[in-house]
């Protein structure tokens, strides 16, 4: 039953949404990356969807926080060197990689808090439905949600 419920058709037919008001709480995320590095630092495909997801779960929801559990998995080829530089705080860290032959426990690194909007542009707002709908309840709210458009200031023509 297990192996079914994890399929894409078993998640259809046997997983229950969950709304940004839902109380829940999650222990442990198990996390896709490209390439993680020993020191925690995790790049995904690049999109941010997996970093958007933990911070919807963290600024609304409180479903996570500094205490949930982040794990990849990935082959030992995919641990590398990842410069810290390279890291944003919208990045979320991982603690433990696990791979066919090791599992690595890595430094505990400070998890985002929340959805960093000027990150974010229009086009993001509009293929998230629920991301749009968090967008307006922090607008409501008063906080600041400006997006990435909104601090290009156009150059004039000379």
């Amino acid at each position: 039953m297990l192996r079914k419920c994890a399929s894409s058709q078993g998640v259809k037919n046997y997983s229950v949404p969950v709304g940004l008001d839902a109380k829940v709480k999650v222990d442990l995320i198990v996390i896709g990356s490209v390439a993680v590095s020993k020191e925690g630092y995790r790049l995904g495909k690049g999109e941010g969807y997996a970093d958007l997801e933990y911070g919807m779960m963290s600024a609304i929801m409180k479903a996570v926080d500094e205490h949930t559990l982040i794990i990849t998995t990935v082959h030992d080829c995919q641990i590398v060197d990842i410069p810290p530089n390279l890291m944003s705080e919208h990045d979320v860290p991982v603690d433990i990689i696990i791979t066919p032959t090791q599992m690595v426990t890595c430094p505990k690194r400070a998890k985002p808090t929340g959805i960093i909007w000027s990150k974010l542009d229009a086009n993001r707002l509009q293929e998230i439905p629920i991301l749009r709908t968090l967008y307006e309840k922090e607008r409501k709210a008063g906080k600041d949600v400006r997006l990435k458009e909104d601090f290009v200031m156009a150059e004039p023509f000379s």
